[in-house]
C-alpha cells in the first residue's frame, strides 16, 4: 500500500512539473535577433541646454525618432513576434546588416520589450550655422564639428562582439564629432546629444544638421538656437 501511495505521489510530482515546465515555455519566445524591433527612423533637431559639463554646454538634441506622438510610427518586428510579408523582409534586411541574426535565446516579453534601434544607422554628421558666424574661426555656413563632442547610446558593440554576459548592451558613447566613424553612429537606441566646446555671442542662430545613412541617403534637419 505504502510502495503505491509513493507512486502515486511521485507521478503527481512529475505530472505538476511537466505542466509547469509547458506553461513556463508558452511564455518564451525563441529569439533569433536581440534587437526585436526596429523604427523608422525620423530626423529632427531641437534647442537643449543642459549644465552637465563644466566646459562644454549641449545646446542641441538631435532625435531620430518621430518625437510627435501622434505622428504615424513605422516600426519592423522580428519574423518571432510574428511579423510576415514586407515587414519581415525588411526587419531581417535590418538585422542582417547589423550582424544581428544569431542571438538564439529563450526569452519572455519583459525582457525583449524594451529593445528597439532606428531602421538607419550614419556614415557622417555634420553641424552648421547658417546665419552667422559662431566665431571668427567658424565663419557663417562652415562646418562646427571639430568644437563639437557627442553623446548617444547604442547596441552596436554588444551585438558585434557576440551578446558578451555581464556587458551593458545599450552603451553610452561620448566622443569627439570628427573622430566618429561609420562603425560608430549604428544600432541607435537614443538620439544625439550635441555639446559644443565654445560658445558664440548672444543672438538667434539657424543651425543645420546633416546625417548621411550607410545606404548614403543624406537627412538633413534645421532649428532655431538662442543664445542669451
Amino acid at each position: 500500500m505504502k510502495k503505491i501511495l509513493i507512486l502515486s505521489f511521485i507521478s503527481l510530482l512529475f505530472g505538476g512539473c511537466d505542466d509547469n515546465m509547458k506553461f513556463f515555455s508558452a511564455e518564451l519566445t525563441l529569439m533569433r535577433s536581440f534587437i526585436p524591433m526596429y523604427e523608422e527612423s525620423a530626423l529632427s533637431i531641437r534647442p537643449l541646454e543642459d549644465a552637465t559639463s563644466i566646459s562644454e554646454k549641449c545646446y542641441l538634441y538631435c532625435s531620430i525618432f518621430h518625437e510627435d506622438l501622434e505622428a504615424p510610427h513605422v516600426v519592423y518586428k522580428a519574423p518571432e513576434l510574428g511579423a510576415t510579408g514586407k515587414e519581415a523582409e525588411r526587419f531581417l534586411e535590418i538585422a542582417e546588416r547589423n550582424g544581428d541574426r544569431s542571438y538564439n535565446t529563450y526569452e519572455n516579453i519583459a525582457h525583449w520589450s524594451g529593445r528597439r534601434c532606428g531602421s538607419d544607422n550614419y556614415m557622417t554628421m555634420h553641424v552648421k550655422c547658417l546665419n552667422a558666424a559662431w566665431d571668427d574661426a567658424h565663419p557663417v555656413g562652415s562646418l562646427l564639428d571639430d568644437i563639437i563632442r557627442i553623446r548617444y547610446y547604442s547596441y552596436a558593440d554588444y551585438v558585434r562582439n557576440g551578446y558578451p554576459k555581464g556587458r551593458t548592451p545599450n552603451m553610452k558613447h561620448h566622443k569627439s564629432l570628427t573622430d566618429t566613424t561609420e562603425d560608430d553612429l549604428c544600432m541607435l537606441s537614443s538620439g544625439i546629444s550635441l555639446y559644443f566646446a565654445s560658445a558664440p555671442p548672444a543672438g538667434t542662430y539657424e543651425m543645420e544638421v546633416t546625417l548621411v545613412t550607410t545606404d548614403g541617403e543624406e537627412k538633413t534637419a534645421t532649428c532655431t538656437l538662442a543664445i542669451e
